[in-house]
């Protein structure tokens, strides 16, 4: 799919059509049915159109059930990097905030003192 779309592509297994168009849908069912998109969710082949056994369907389950499982296990990973370094930024922001905060607090004393300074001065 890389070279006809040329962008990244997806690999989804559920029964739930994905958001991204340029994927591989593996549907699972009775018969596996792998999807891709071309005006539509066309249907590429089946485990029935392939004739298999009933026990090259298990075997095909099991390895439908596997890449879900090496998915999962990827996104949970990349999730919890994203999730770390939004903290990590988050906590970088309030501490750039109480700082801001500080430098205007000193910045008003300072006006305040120069515009006292202003006032004897004068007089």
């Amino acid at each position: 799919m890389k070279t006809i779309y040329n962008e990244p592509s997806d690999v989804w297994i559920n029964i739930r059509e994905p958001y991204n168009k340029n994927s591989l849908w593996i549907y699972p069912g009775e018969n596996i049915e792998f999807r891709i998109f071309d005006k539509g969710w066309k249907t590429v082949f089946t485990t029935e159109d392939l004739g298999l056994s009933l026990k090259s369907k298990q075997q095909m389950d099991e390895l439908v059930n596997k890449l879900s499982n090496i998915l999962t296990d990827k996104l949970t990973r990349e999730y919890g990097k994203h999730k770390s370094s939004l903290i990590r930024l988050r906590d970088k922001e309030r501490e750039l905030e109480n700082r801001v905060n500080e430098l205007e607090n000193k910045l008003d004393k300072m006006t305040k003192r120069y515009a006292a300074t202003l006032l004897v001065n004068k007089r």
